[in-house]
């Protein structure tokens, strides 16, 4: 018994061939009902959608003015830092001046004061043994 290869090609290929178009019936129906599905969302929600698609301009208009304020307020701020950078620049070399010109010589005089105080003056002692 001789079965030549196109039959046997022709066997397997045909159920083959049926169950992927039966397959691909099945897609296309689902894909169908997705797509209604979809419709009837768009449908109920057109009011809604056309509300929110006429008022993106104004949504970006506030976006940005908002941008823009917030550059400003943020130029405003470095330059008050800036001010407050140099305000305290300018104190501590005031403090560091202040230190060294004035209570570094009070400090000299004090103990200059306290050298000559141990000197002359005699503490007397108090307790038992005087």
């Amino acid at each position: 018994m001789y079965i030549d290869i196109w039959v046997l090609v022709a066997i397997i290929l045909i159920p083959l061939a049926l169950i992927g178009f039966g397959i691909t019936i099945v897609i296309l129906l689902k894909l169908n009902d997705i797509i209604k599905q979809i419709k009837d969302m768009l449908a109920k929600n057109e009011k809604n959608i056309n509300e929110s698609l006429d008022s993106m301009p104004k949504i970006l208009k506030n976006v940005d003015e908002i941008t823009y304020k917030a550059n400003e307020e943020m130029k405003h701020f470095q330059g008050a830092a800036k001010n407050i950078e140099e305000t305290v620049g300018y104190a501590a070399a005031t403090a560091q001046i202040l230190s060294r010109d004035i209570l570094e010589p009070i400090g000299d005089v004090l103990s200059l004061l306290g050298v000559l105080k141990g000197i002359f003056i005699k503490e007397k002692k108090k307790g038992l043994f005087k």
